[in-house]
């Protein structure tokens, strides 16, 4: 970060929520984070991954940097969309419960974030 202080949104965080009916193992959750960040153009990218359960289902939030070591900014036009194309192709891959549009998807937040359910 300190390489690049032009770049304002740094910080890149997105939220997995699986459908409660999904019963996956901590394994999977952390296959699918993993296969979820690389395709999301930050697999080389440090990042962590939090699971926790503060509403009705398990959920993870995944943290990394939009700006790699040498302080260039990682590209995220159109983030929100590539997520959800991303997030829609690991449901029918891992066979989970796809997501009803307006019911218990997440609202993607402003350019820093990306929220979606899985």
């Amino acid at each position: 970060l300190e390489a690049n202080r032009r770049t304002t949104n740094t910080v890149f965080h997105a939220s997995l929520n699986p459908s409660p009916e999904d019963r996956l193992t901590d394994e999977q959750l952390r296959k699918i984070a993993g296969e979820y960040m690389e395709r999301m153009g930050y697999g080389d990218q440090p990042y962590i991954v939090f699971k926790h359960k503060d509403i009705e289902r398990e959920h993870l939030h995944i943290v990394s940097l939009r700006v790699d070591e040498n302080g260039h900014k990682l590209p995220h036009d159109f983030e929100a969309r590539h997520s959800m194309e991303i997030l829609r192709d690991l449901e029918r891959k891992y066979g989970l419960h796809p997501s009803i549009k307006g019911e218990e998807q997440t609202e993607t937040s402003p350019p820093r974030s990306s929220e979606n359910k899985l």
